[in-house]
């Protein structure tokens, strides 16, 4: 589960977008081969877990309707739990973390609206993740990744993922009371959750993004963990981390973006902001040709990248039924006739980029993006 807050015009629905030349009512794409799963009556959802050109072998996500076993126990159970307390982040007193679990940070972070984030993986004891393709990693059965979320000083929320023993994934957002003793399972999502501007997404919502990979994780992937911990922390996963303690399958290369430091920021933003809809394996590619899914074997120049390749020069038709706009992804020293500029500052159901999880521009990426756009040559 990605995102914080999902559009107001929108609520209780994923917005209609048009990004590229391309009109969704999903995510990024107009794709109609992966609707949204069906809601059962037990208030989650089940679907199967697979993108539409993806070529994953995902399963079904089920909502949580209560335990059928040991919270640490993925092949006894149904169902993730109602109580966080019992999704086997924490230890009883609700603040020490349980025993394997670890802390991660992706270096280039999702923007969700400024609000301050926490991260968390467990890793089945013993196995290793598949690493022989590096840039679509495959995780263990029982892999549980934690995501909280604090939004103007409150903790508002934390969200599960965990693989299941067929292959698919449960996902699940937990609300924090007000005496912040423990979270509550909220399979339908809350608008303007605990008194801020923060909404939790439903389970639903949730897979609007995570389906978009092979395996459903965001965020724990090489580039993305291609740095060291400042300051440092000995039980915080990184790439270098998990190779020396044998917990990849394939040794990682040697992972560095091009350019200097603004081509950097720049590649990296769009690669966790938008690479995981945007990536060749995704259904929504198979709608347009955009690649902003770095490879870890295309990091020898700016140029070269997938990210570069797809969007600097290269035209877009305008669907007949959508909002005017720029007819060029990215024109060298122009952001104002650039689409990709264009639709990432601006918010509104038909037009910006990403379509969820954010009201309020990046005005750090936004800056970004217009210096590097300016810097192009045309």
């Amino acid at each position: 589960m990605v995102y914080s807050s999902f559009l107001r015009p929108a609520r209780g629905h994923v917005p209609a977008v048009i990004f590229l030349g391309i009109c969704s009512a999903t995510a990024c794409s107009s794709e109609d081969a992966s609707p949204p799963p069906p809601t059962t009556a037990s208030g989650g959802i089940t679907g199967t877990g697979g993108d539409g050109a993806g070529g994953s072998t995902g399963g079904t996500v089920e909502a949580a309707g209560g335990q059928g076993g040991s919270a640490m126990d993925p092949v006894e159970r149904t169902s993730l739990p109602d109580l966080l307390s019992e999704a086997g982040l924490y230890e009883a007193d609700m603040e020490t973390l349980a025993p394997g679990v670890r802390p991660f940070r992706p270096q280039f972070q999702l923007w969700t609206d400024d609000a301050a984030k926490r991260r968390w993986i467990w890793l089945p004891e013993g196995e290793q993740i598949d690493t022989t393709d590096m840039e679509y990693w495959q995780y263990p059965i029982g892999t549980r990744l934690y995501k909280e979320f604090v939004r103007d000083g409150v903790r508002v929320e934390t969200r599960v993922i965990e693989k299941r023993p067929n292959g698919g994934w449960w996902m699940l957002a937990y609300q924090w009371r007000e005496d912040q003793t423990d979270a509550d399972a909220v399979p339908e999502g809350v608008n303007d959750a605990s008194g801020t501007p923060h909404d939790i997404p439903s389970e639903e919502q949730c897979q609007t993004c995570h389906l978009r990979m092979p395996d459903k994780a965001l965020g724990f992937s090489a580039i993305q963990l291609a740095h060291t911990t400042e300051p440092d922390d000995p039980t915080e996963w990184t790439l270098t981390r998990l190779a020396a303690e044998g917990r990849l399958t394939t040794t990682p290369p040697t992972i560095q973006l091009p350019g200097d430091e603004t081509d950097r920021q720049v590649l990296g933003y769009l690669h966790g902001n938008c690479g995981h809809c945007h990536h060749p394996r995704s259904s929504v590619n198979s709608r347009v040709d955009l690649r902003l899914w770095l490879r870890t074997d295309a990091l020898d120049s700016v140029e070269g990248t997938p990210t570069y390749e797809t969007t600097v020069g290269v035209g877009l038709d305008l669907p007949e039924d959508g909002p005017p706009g720029p007819t060029v992804r990215i024109v060298p020293g122009d952001p104002a006739a650039s689409a990709l500029f264009v639709r990432m500052d601006s918010r509104g159901p038909e037009y910006q980029m990403p379509p969820l999880g954010t009201e309020d521009v990046d005005p750090t990426a936004r800056a970004l993006l217009e210096t590097w756009i300016q810097s192009l040559t045309p």
